[in-house]
């Protein structure tokens, strides 16, 4: 039989790491979503089609738009999202 001390930490261990992993996520994808909210909503919408699994040729196709404009509109709005997710990352700080 083991110590009660090192039975109830084992016990007890777990939940917290699952609650504290809970709180970071729950954290991050607010941030996330706090960013995305900031692009205009022709990028958001890109975003959010290519995050669920669209293609750019995809999106091209579906959009009539050159396979290049798509990418570039891509690698525009990824980088006006991680340049918020930066200014929200400084005001934590």
């Amino acid at each position: 039989m083991g110590n009660p001390s090192d039975d109830l930490r084992n016990e007890v261990e777990p939940l917290v790491e699952s609650a504290v992993t809970e709180e970071a996520i729950a954290e991050v994808q607010k941030r996330f979503e706090t960013a995305l909210i900031r692009l205009s909503p022709e990028s958001r919408g890109l975003l959010e089609r290519y995050f669920a699994g669209a293609s750019a040729e995809t999106i091209s196709r579906d959009s009539s738009l050159p396979l290049n404009a798509v990418r570039e509109w891509l690698s525009q709005a990824k980088r006006e999202l991680m340049g918020h997710l930066r200014v929200q990352n400084k005001a934590r700080q």
